[in-house]
């Protein structure tokens, strides 16, 4: 018996890998403004898209990640915006982000 490990994901954006591989980078050595630059645009590139649960992860994370490095900066509007905005996404029936969204309010 032959077993498939096939999963089926979304199609990202070309842009997306690269600016995903900066982010990740920023990350790693708390870069704040590349954390912020990269994550809005990997959240821009990520509303193009049809609604999935991959959209929905990853628009929730790099919120999350900008909202904090905009308040490590002291940009603390921006951060709040930042954070309005995750809640949008993260308030779901099944509260799968309230990690998120408890933090965000």
């Amino acid at each position: 018996m032959v077993l498939s490990n096939t999963a089926f994901a979304i199609t990202y954006p070309q842009a997306f890998w690269g600016a995903n591989t900066n982010y990740v980078n920023a990350l790693g050595v708390k870069d704040y403004p590349n954390i912020i630059r990269y994550g809005e645009e990997i959240v821009n590139l990520m509303k193009t898209l049809p609604d999935s649960p991959e959209k929905r992860d990853i628009i929730v994370t790099r919120l999350n990640e900008v909202g904090a490095a905009y308040a490590e900066l002291g940009q603390y509007e921006k951060s709040a915006v930042a954070y309005g905005e995750l809640l949008k996404y993260g308030d779901t029936p099944d509260n799968k982000y309230d990690d998120y969204t408890k933090g965000a309010k």
